[in-house]
């Protein structure tokens, strides 16, 4: 049996909004529906012998289930993709601070860090995105052999793609980025382009996808994106995408590989870091050029998403990976 698990039995309100992501746990249940897989969310007993257990989030939960198969039952143990690092410290984050020599240092805490994700019982741990598997790596390099990238899926039946775009309207994606995504609207207004700004946090999902319909493009503003569900559900809606892109991240004054884009393609988009740059893309690129939502409904719908870790989960749980792995 299937089990999944997203948090600790009693928690509520902001505490569990802030720790389980429930656009990817409603994408996983909706793709293990429409394929017809059972499978169990939250079950109030313990994983028994052949069980294939996904800890989406809380380290507390992982913590339970490594103390549960340790002691006898052998299951399938798979974790993440929503962990902090941190959090997965043996003795917590609290701990990692008291431990770490210089706590206001990253590198010092990453030395400091002793993951719970590396015990023998972790079969697999679960990563979206290029940069975050890396940073995982580089963390902890004894996770490197069990370490899988898995993205999570879009509804392309809300994210339909039906629109009546206007020509030269663009829809202004502005994330943690209010100073830049200021002077970005003026040069865009100032090239004669529509411009609608809707900002991280502060809309519904029927108001974004009603500006896509409007807008032929996107111009996306995002230090970081350790997946980018907005991209993909923009994407879905067959709306390119125009993607500011550094590829690192200030972190306490060190800087660490990111992307606010990870998932981009040729068929969904472009990157670019300097005004004139995006300015000079705009104004040569075409809607034929790309194809998004062709791309979204082969690589990134709940369907697909599903499919690829369930594929992951039974290569993990046969025996020729198994024998693979060094010991």
């Amino acid at each position: 049996m299937l089990l999944i698990y997203t948090h600790r039995a009693g928690l509520s309100g902001k505490a569990l909004n802030g720790l389980v992501q429930f656009s990817l746990l409603a994408g996983l249940k909706a793709g293990l529906d429409a394929l017809g897989i059972p499978y169990q969310h939250q079950p109030e007993f313990l994983p028994q012998e052949g069980d294939t257990v996904v800890v989406l989030s809380d380290t507390e939960v992982l913590r339970q289930m490594i103390s549960h198969k340790r002691s006898g039952p052998s299951f399938l143990l798979a974790a993440g993709p929503i962990m902090e690092m941190e959090d997965t410290h043996r003795t917590g984050f609290e701990g990692l601070l008291a431990e770490a020599d210089d706590p206001s240092n990253p590198m010092s805490l990453l030395v400091a860090l002793d993951s719970i994700l590396a015990d023998p019982e972790v079969d697999a741990v679960l990563t979206a995105g290029f940069w975050a598997k890396d940073a995982w790596r580089f963390s902890s390099p004894s996770l490197s052999n069990k370490i899988h990238e898995w993205r999570a899926g879009v509804d392309t039946r809300y994210w339909d793609g039906n629109s009546m775009p206007e020509p030269g309207r663009i829809l202004l994606y502005e994330k943690r980025k209010p100073v830049f995504a200021n002077k970005v609207k003026a040069g865009l207004q100032d090239a004669g382009y529509q411009v609608e700004v809707m900002n991280y946090g502060k809309y519904s999902k029927e108001e974004l996808r009603d500006a896509l319909r409007r807008c032929e493009s996107a111009v996306v503003l995002s230090q970081r994106e350790t997946q980018g569900i907005a991209l993909a559900e923009m994407w879905a809606m067959n709306v390119p995408t125009f993607c500011w892109d550094d590829f690192c991240t200030e972190f306490h004054g060190v800087l660490v590989p990111s992307s606010g884009c990870p998932y981009l393609t040729s068929q969904t988009g472009w990157r670019w870091r300097t005004l004139p740059e995006l300015l000079q893309v705009l104004k040569w690129s075409q809607p034929n050029l790309y194809a998004p939502r062709e791309w979204v409904s082969r690589n990134m719908s709940h369907e697909v998403s599903t499919e690829l870790l369930l594929d992951l989960l039974q290569r993990i749980g046969s025996a020729e990976y198994n024998a693979s792995l060094p010991t």
